[in-house]
Formats: structure tokens, sequence, C-alpha cells
């Protein structure tokens, strides 16, 4: 978590950063980070209050933990849903190749 201080400094910095975006825990410009959690999954932690934003099986298929998002969470939620959708589209495919 960061002071006011900090947190002013940090946002002049990534102000011209197209991958930074408001955080929706605590609604501040921020940029976000994978991190490994304790358990198999990875998460998406703000930079600015150290919450996690987003932890997901779907999110451990797609970013390795230690990069930050090259792009904005709404973004990223709509290449996971669009990710989804391709998962679903292969497995019928091979369904209906296999009968």
């Amino acid at each position: 978590m960061m002071n006011r201080e900090q947190r002013r400094k940090y946002q002049k910095q990534i102000k011209s950063n197209k991958a930074a975006c408001t955080c929706p825990k605590c609604n501040h410009l921020s940029m976000f980070k994978s991190t490994k959690s304790g358990d198999a999954d990875t998460a998406i932690v703000c930079e600015c209050c150290g919450e996690v934003v987003m932890q997901d099986a779907r999110i451990t298929k797609s970013v390795p933990p230690g990069i930050y998002l090259p792009f904005t969470l709404n973004d990223f939620e709509k290449m996971l849903a669009i990710a989804e959708v391709v998962e679903k589209k292969k497995e019928e495919e091979e369904q209906a190749n296999a009968e």
C-alpha cells in the first residue's frame, strides 16, 4: 500500500503508459502485475493498493507469473472471453472429428 505522496509520484510516472488503468478495488490509476498465489492459480495484483484484482485458472493459462500486463484490465477480460470461446469451438470440432 502506498501513501499519498508515493501514489502521486507513481501516477505521474505511469500517466502516459497505455497499459495503465483504474483499479476496481482502490479506484486509482495503476499498473497490474501477475503473481503466483499460494495455490496453483496466478493472480493479477494492483501495484498501487496490493489487492488481488483477478484470480482464475484462465489467467494461469494466459499469463505467466511475474510480468506486468501489457494492456488494460478491460482489454485483458475481453481477451480471456475470446480465448474461452475459441477453446470451446476447438473442443466441439475435436468431438465432431472423433465421431
